[in-house]
């Protein structure tokens, strides 16, 4: 499935923070290339305006390489890993208190909850990370996660019984 990323500012610049978190990245020019492959063409200007517009900056990797930085991305993967832990335990928690019933339609996992629930417990799945999936859409008492395919539901399905099966 193709990613379609709509020719907004908005939607450009979260995909450079994206691209920055995922790649070392040490020049325009290979961040404009990135893009492209993205379906995103850009002038340089443009990029140059949109990474200051994120306050951007150069920092010495570990191959001693000053790679692009985007404050708020999660710079460190480690720390990426630990947050990405609390968020699970934090899933799970709530999960377990919040959660009615679990179904799972070809790509999709459907969460009911208690009223006013949903959009809390949509953000803590979004921090998370799980794999395979796309996004969330919440109501008041209903979380839809969508997933890039039917395998990939099921092992989301998979991991939110297991985190209501978890004892506190």
């Amino acid at each position: 499935m193709a990613e379609y990323i709509p020719s907004t500012k908005v939607a450009r610049q979260a995909k450079i923070m994206q691209l920055v978190q995922t790649f070392a990245i040490a020049s325009q020019g290979e961040l404009q290339d990135l893009l492209q492959d993205s379906g995103i063409v850009v002038t340089q200007a443009t990029l140059s305006r949109d990474l200051e517009e994120l306050q951007a900056y150069k920092e010495c990797g570990s191959d001693g390489r000053r790679l692009y930085r985007v404050p708020g991305t999660g710079e460190n993967l480690a720390l990426n890993a630990d947050s990405n832990s609390e968020a699970r335990i934090q899933v799970a928690k709530w999960a377990q208190n919040m959660v009615l019933n679990v179904h799972c339609v070809l790509n999709q996992v459907i969460l009911r909850t208690l009223p006013g629930a949903a959009p809390v417990l949509a953000h803590a799945i979004e921090k998370a990370q799980l794999a395979g999936m796309l996004g969330t859409i919440a109501g008041s008492d209903t979380v839809l996660i969508i997933a890039d395919g039917a395998s990939s539901a099921q092992n989301i399905l998979q991991e939110l019984m297991e985190f209501l099966e978890t004892e506190n």
